[in-house]
């Protein structure tokens, strides 16, 4: 399990072997204190955003709330698609940034983080002129192209229709990274209310759920280009969810889904001391040089379906939002 979810969250720490990956994102300080922070949100957009996403979904595969002291255990696997629109981005809008040494005449794409890896640029700056001018970073190049996500829940019935659920990703670190999530929900069904629907093979609630993760990645000396102390980055994300639910409710094989309205955050904060030298006797230093925002909000719907073996529960299910989501997972269920 530890292992899963290492593999799980590696690409959000942007560290999946990043010296192979060439994922070094600190170049862009040679854009300086105004201009840097902004194109380092644009290179990390597409983790952060699919990260709003997953941390939203896979809180539920039934409508169906546990009877008082019923309990599931449940490992969720989830997926948000990157759009093609996001795996690259325009640096040419960036007039501190030249490309090859000049001025680019035209719209010059670079990868994001979720990007292809290759087709990077030779970079410098009209603030710096390096001797040996920075390559923009590579992103992971991983196909089908999405942001994961895997963490373990845990629900709990408390009687009157209510249910209790938690999720949790413990601290878990490589290679200068180290990120975990929790969060906490509560499912209330409301067929219960409704005698019609009570002698219906349908069940209705409502759930509310609130996922924080944080994390850090503190870079290597050995492939970072600027020599200071302290180098790292915490990033961090937060979801509320709400969702009207319904499913089906027969033996073996159930369908489900979902309406709801999410809100998510997220930040990431660069800290340290990055020394800018460009081996002519001009050197900048730069403290804590970049941080940005993102909040984003709106409508989801989802639809999936649920197979009952005994004790043991297996589900998938599709959400259509911001970035579409994929999950999959695997329960045990009592009550």
């Amino acid at each position: 399990m530890k292992k899963l979810l290492i593999i799980a969250i590696a690409l959000f720490s942007f560290n999946a072997s990043a010296q192979d990956l060439d994922l070094n994102y600190e170049r862009y300080l040679i854009a300086g204190k105004t201009q840097a922070p902004m194109i380092i949100k644009d290179y990390l957009n597409p983790a952060m955003v699919g990260l709003m996403n997953t941390t939203s979904s896979g809180w539920y595969s039934t409508a169906k709330t546990h009877k008082r002291f019923g309990f599931d255990i449940t490992v969720n696997l989830i997926g948000a698609m990157v759009p093609d629109s996001d795996l690259n981005f325009d640096i040419s809008k960036y007039d501190e940034i030249l490309i090859d040494g000049k001025v680019p005449t035209s719209t010059t794409e670079v990868a994001t983080i979720m990007g292809e890896r290759g087709g990077s640029q030779n970079i410098s700056s009209s603030i710096y002129s390096p001797v040996n001018s920075a390559i923009s970073p590579n992103g992971v190049g991983i196909s089908p192209l999405f942001t994961p996500s895997a963490m373990l829940q845990v629900g709990f019935g408390i009687g009157w229709g209510t249910e209790i659920k938690a999720r949790f990703v413990p601290k878990l670190g490589d290679r200068g990274f180290e990120a975990g999530l929790w969060g906490v929900a509560i499912q209330h069904s409301v067929d219960q209310y409704i005698p019609v629907v009570k002698r219906l093979p349908l069940k209705i609630s409502v759930l509310a759920g609130y996922t924080k993760m944080n994390g850090t990645w503190t870079f290597n000396e050995d492939d970072n280009d600027w020599k200071g102390s302290g180098q790292h980055t915490n990033f961090n994300v937060q979801n509320y969810t709400f969702q009207l639910l319904a499913s089906t409710n027969i033996p073996i094989i159930n369908a489900y889904g979902g309406l709801g309205y999410s809100k998510s955050t997220a930040s990431y904060d660069m800290k340290g001391e990055y020394i800018i030298d460009d081996h002519n006797g001009h050197v900048t230093t730069m403290n804590d040089p970049a941080k940005s925002d993102w909040d984003e909000s709106g409508i989801s719907a989802t639809i999936g379906a649920r197979l009952s073996l005994a004790f043991f529960k297996i589900y998938a299910d599709w959400t259509f939002k911001q970035y579409n989501t994929a999950t999959v997972g695997i329960s045990f269920s009592f009550r």
